[in-house]
C-alpha cells in the first residue's frame, strides 16, 4: 500500500513539474503558436501618434513591435514571431520604426536577412560569448537578428549622448503650457544647436541634428519630431519635394489642428558669410496649411493629416501688418526692450503693397527715435518670394565720441 502511495505521489510530482514546464515555456514565447498566431487575425490596429505604423499590414506591425522591444533594450535578437516572415515585411515594419520612432536611429533597416545568424555576446569584460542560430525555427517562428549600425559599446554610448540632449531640449519647455509655445521654442532650439550639412555619417538622423549639431533635412526634422512628441505634441514626418529636390519636413498637431512646418528652411545660416548675422532664425515656414505650403514644398502623402487651418506664427503672434502705420507701430514695439533684453531680431508679415527697403527706412527711422546714443545695421530677409515674411536682424553697438561726430 505504501508502494503505491508513493508512486502515485511520485507521479503527481512528475506531473506537476511537468505542468510548471510547459507554463514556463509558453510564458516565454509569449503563449502557444495558436494563440499568438490569433493575434495576426483582424484589422491592423490604429495607434495614435503613430502614422506610419498605421500603414502596415497585420503582420508588419507584430514585426514592428518585435524590433522594437528588442532594440529598446540592445538586444541582439528578437522574440519568437509566430510566423514566417519575409523581407519585405520586415523591410516595411524597419523603416516605419524610424519614420515613427526616429530614436532608434542605430537600427540598420536595410540590414535585416533571413537565414543562420552569427553574433558575439559580451558577457562581461573578459567574457564572450558566441551565438548563432536560424531565423526561420520549425517553419513556423520566425527570429530576427537586429543589424545596428555601431557596436554595444558604441550605441550605449550614443544612446546616453542623445538621452541627455533630449533632456536639455526638453528643460527648454518644462515651465511652458502652450502648445504653440513648446512648438516654438523647439523650432528655435533645433535651429540654434544644428548646421546644415548634406556630409556625415549621421546628418540623415537624430543624433546628427541634436549631438554632433549637424544635418540634413531629414535629420532636422527626425529630431525635431523626437522632442515634439516628447513634449506631448504628436508630430509626423513628410517626405516630398522642395525646389525639385527631395526633402523632409514635419506636420504637428498645435491646439488640435494639424499644420506644415520646416525648421531646416528656417534655418537661415547659410545664408550670409558674415559671422555677425549667424543664429538668424524666421519662422516663414512654421505652421502653414497645406495650401499655402505648396508653393514651395510638392508631393505630400495623401496619407498624411491634412493642414487646412489659415492660422500662422505670424496671425497666432500679431505680427502682421496691413499699412505702413500698422508696420512702423510694431516695429517700434519690438524694437523697445530689444536692448534691454539684448533681443536682436524682428520679425513681421505685411499684407499691403510694401518693399524690403520700405521695412529697412521704417527700422532705421524708429531705432533712431529710441536708442539716439546707439548706432544699428540690419540685415532684411525674405525668406521665400511666395512669402510676404520679413525677419530683420540688427547689430547695434553704443556710439563713441569719434563716431557721434
Amino acid at each position: 500500500m505504501k508502494q503505491l502511495v508513493f508512486r502515485i505521489c511520485g507521479f503527481l510530482l512528475f506531473a506537476v513539474i511537468l505542468i510548471a514546464a510547459i507554463v514556463t515555456s509558453l510564458g516565454q514565447n509569449g503563449g502557444s503558436y495558436s494563440d499568438m498566431a490569433e493575434m495576426l487575425e483582424g484589422e491592423p490596429s490604429v495607434r495614435s501618434g503613430a502614422v506610419y505604423y498605421n500603414r502596415l499590414t497585420k503582420k508588419q506591425q507584430y514585426i514592428y513591435d518585435a524590433v522594437v522591444k528588442a532594440a529598446e533594450s540592445l538586444e541582439y535578437t528578437t522574440e519568437q514571431i509566430p510566423f514566417v516572415a519575409e523581407m519585405p515585411d520586415i523591410t516595411a515594419a524597419s523603416n516605419a520604426i524610424l519614420n515613427d520612432l526616429p530614436e532608434y536611429f542605430y537600427i540598420d533597416a536595410d540590414g535585416f536577412s533571413l537565414g543562420e545568424y552569427k553574433y558575439t555576446e559580451i558577457i562581461s569584460e573578459e567574457e564572450t560569448k558566441e551565438v548563432s542560430g536560424e531565423s526561420i525555427i520549425d517553419e513556423k517562428y520566425t527570429c530576427l537578428m537586429i543589424p545596428y549600425t555601431e557596436t554595444m559599446e558604441e550605441l550605449k554610448l550614443k544612446k546616453t549622448r542623445l538621452s541627455a540632449a533630449i533632456s536639455k531640449s526638453q528643460s527648454l519647455v518644462s515651465e511652458l503650457e502652450n502648445d504653440l509655445d513648446k512648438q516654438t521654442a523647439l523650432h528655435d532650439y533645433i535651429i540654434s544647436i544644428c548646421e546644415k550639412s548634406q556630409s556625415g555619417a549621421n546628418c540623415s538622423n537624430v543624433y546628427g541634428a541634436l549631438v554632433e549639431g549637424e544635418a540634413n533635412s531629414e535629420g532636422y526634422h527626425k529630431a525635431f519630431k523626437l522632442i515634439l512628441n516628447r513634449a506631448g505634441i504628436i508630430s509626423h514626418l513628410v517626405y516630398g519635394e522642395v525646389g525639385g529636390a527631395r526633402s523632409v519636413w514635419c506636420t504637428a498637431l498645435i491646439n488640435d489642428k494639424y499644420y506644415n512646418t520646416d525648421v531646416y528652411e528656417d534655418d537661415l545660416d547659410k545664408q550670409f558669410d558674415d559671422e555677425s548675422f549667424r543664429g538668424a532664425v524666421t519662422h516663414a515656414y512654421m505652421n502653414l496649411s497645406d495650401e499655402a505650403i505648396s508653393a514651395t514644398h510638392k508631393n505630400k502623402s495623401d496619407e498624411l493629416p491634412k493642414c487646412t487651418d489659415g492660422e500662422t506664427y505670424y496671425t497666432a503672434n500679431k505680427l502682421v501688418c496691413a499699412n505702413q502705420g500698422m508696420t512702423e507701430k510694431l516695429i517700434s514695439e519690438k524694437l523697445s526692450d530689444l536692448i534691454k533684453y539684448k533681443r536682436r531680431t524682428i520679425e513681421l508679415y505685411c499684407t499691403y503693397d510694401v518693399t524690403e527697403s520700405d521695412v529697412e527706412t521704417y527700422v532705421f527711422r524708429q531705432f533712431e527715435m529710441l536708442y539716439p546714443d546707439y548706432t544699428c545695421e540690419c540685415k532684411m530677409i525674405k525668406p521665400k518670394a511666395s512669402f510676404d515674411a520679413y525677419t530683420i536682424i540688427i547689430n547695434y553697438l553704443p556710439k563713441t565720441a569719434e563716431n557721434a561726430n
